[in-house]
């Protein structure tokens, strides 16, 4: 994966970060699906995934082959495949890209974000990521530092709120002009209509 498809550098995670939108996404769609972790770090998303999708098969996708060895080890299943690029796969019923479509926390603080990281190349990625979508598959992008709706395609997509319970770092929103946004953006699911 080149270094214009990697986002997010720190590989910090922990166990069920997600359970209300996985859950949502499970009554979505469930059964033999093909779903994407787009940032994997060493798995644990993709075993989260794997118990709301038990059947699924399971694309994590890592820039870092340290995190990915490490992912392989912890989470053995043959319907789940690690990967350093999303270029040999296509066909994603979901491609989750949880907290990793940001530069945190480096942009905590920042009224202007072009320096750190811009919309751009939040903008490359979301368009390299649709284009791997099946018709009705849904992009889930949570914890990122610019709006779906800013993005080119936005208006062929449905944009669904999931009411969260459990706290989550919430990285700063910004316009793409990389302006601060002060206003709430809840939305988090992208279900592709066009």
């Amino acid at each position: 994966m080149a270094d214009s498809m990697y986002h997010q550098r720190i590989g910090l995670t922990f166990k069920n970060r997600y359970p209300e939108i996985f859950d949502y996404c499970s009554k979505m769609k469930n059964g033999n699906v093909k779903i994407m972790s787009f940032g994997c770090s060493i798995g644990t998303e993709c075993s989260d995934l794997r118990s709301y999708f038990p059947d699924a098969t399971i694309v994590g996708v890592d820039i870092n082959e340290r995190l990915l060895e490490i992912a392989k080890k912890r989470n053995p299943n043959e319907k789940t495949i690690y990967d350093t690029s999303t270029e040999a796969h296509s066909g994603f019923d979901f491609i989750f890209c949880m907290t990793v479509l940001c530069s945190y926390p480096k942009t905590r603080n920042l009224k202007n974000c072009e320096e750190v990281y811009p919309f751009s190349k939040f903008e490359e990625a979301v368009l390299s990521l649709v284009g791997k979508l099946n018709d009705g598959g849904s992009i889930v992008i949570c914890n990122s530092n610019f709006r779906f709706a800013d993005v080119s395609c936005a208006s062929s997509f449905e944009a669904i709120s999931v009411e969260r319970k459990k706290s989550i770092i919430n990285v700063p929103k910004f316009n793409s002009q990389n302006n601060i946004c002060e206003e709430d953006y809840p939305f988090c699911i992208f279900k592709k209509i066009k």
